[in-house]
């Protein structure tokens, strides 16, 4: 499998996972579950506004949404992490060339 889907999977499963917990908890007044609802404000806002207008009876919808958050954030993250390895091979390929061409000229 590729090293940039594997990571891209890892960081969104991560960062929605935490944030769908923190909603399914979002009814506590823990202060932890307060600061991880504030760290995944872009993946949580609509799970949020769903438990805000619903109230906890929400769970599936709430859990379906997330799940369609997270496929988006990881095709988001893997075109990212795609992107930034491709600019770092061709950052390489210059470095090398240069390398080369200063070899002959000496």
């Amino acid at each position: 499998m590729n090293k940039e889907l594997k990571k891209s999977f890892i960081i969104s499963f991560l960062y929605v996972g935490l944030g769908t917990l923190a909603l399914l908890f979002v009814n506590s007044s823990s202060l932890i579950v307060s600061i991880i609802l504030l760290l995944t404000i872009p993946v949580t806002f609509v799970g949020f506004g769903i438990t805000y207008m619903e109230g906890s009876d929400s769970l599936l919808v709430i859990l379906i949404v997330q799940i369609l958050i997270f496929l988006t954030f990881w095709r988001m993250m893997f075109l990212i992490l795609k992107r930034m390895a491709y600019k770092a091979k061709k950052r390489r390929q210059k470095l090398t060339e240069a390398a080369n061409q200063s070899e002959k000229a000496s």
